[in-house]
């Protein structure tokens, strides 16, 4: 009978070609082993601790079969069986076997796994930001009091305007409009001064609205604000 185990030539950095970090939760994992009958399967552990666990018995579930070979070789994807929330330090093991139940010593690889951020920033921005609260102005230009919150970081905002007061759908992280800023958690700034992007020849109502995005690209509920413009010279009954 055959006693000889394969032999487990995964090199120790086998996971995403030794990438140190990951947000995904699937990886690609390099395998290889050689044995003079054939390897016949591998078999991947993971855990958090970094104590390689006991090596499975050849009839334990989860192998993965693969066709008879001397020398197997292969690239598979492999997707983390634990829910974590937080960034971890990852450890995956994997062992080999031939058709004769022997199994190989294992390898080991470690990445550090960090969620994809997917919380949009928090708009707090205050519903009279335009002009601190002032009902109306005949200038173009006007001062926005603009402020946000987001775990991982505000990079931009973006500012839309009409007379309807139907908000408009919320800008694509990528669309064109978008203002850049220092990535922080916490944004208190004023855009100083904003000048409205329509020609207005007559007293009306100007709606502005402003979102926040993040470097992940999730954008923000809409701020909404409104004020009376009235052309210089104009005269406003009742104002």
């Amino acid at each position: 009978a055959e006693t000889t185990s394969p032999s487990n030539t995964t090199t120790s950095n086998f996971i995403n070609g030794g990438s140190a970090l990951t947000s995904s939760t699937t990886v690609t994992l390099s395998l290889a082993a050689t044995d003079a009958v054939g390897v016949t399967g591998y078999y991947i552990a993971e855990n958090t601790t970094g104590t390689p666990p006991a090596a499975p018995t050849s009839g334990a579930a989860g192998w993965t079969n693969v066709t008879l070979t001397t020398a197997y070789n292969g690239t598979v994807n492999y997707t983390f069986t634990g829910s974590y929330t937080s960034t971890t330090a990852l450890y995956l093991y994997v062992w080999f076997k031939d058709g004769a139940g022997n199994i190989s010593s294992s390898a080991s690889d470690s990445i550090s796994y960090t969620p994809a951020d997917t919380t949009a920033p928090a708009n707090t921005t205050a519903s009279n930001f335009i002009n601190s609260g002032a009902a109306s102005t005949s200038s173009t230009s006007v001062t926005l009091a603009l402020t946000a919150t987001d775990a991982v970081g505000v990079t931009g905002y973006y500012i839309a305007e009409n007379t309807t007061g139907t908000t408009p759908a919320a800008p694509s992280a990528a669309a064109a409009g978008w203002t850049s800023i220092t990535s922080t958690t916490s944004y208190t700034g004023s855009a100083n001064p904003h000048t409205f992007t329509g020609s207005y020849s007559s007293s009306i109502t100007v709606y502005l609205y402003v979102w926040f995005k993040d470097a992940a690209g999730n954008v923000s509920t809409a701020a909404t604000d409104s004020i009376g413009y009235v052309p210089p010279g104009s005269i406003q009954i009742g104002g």
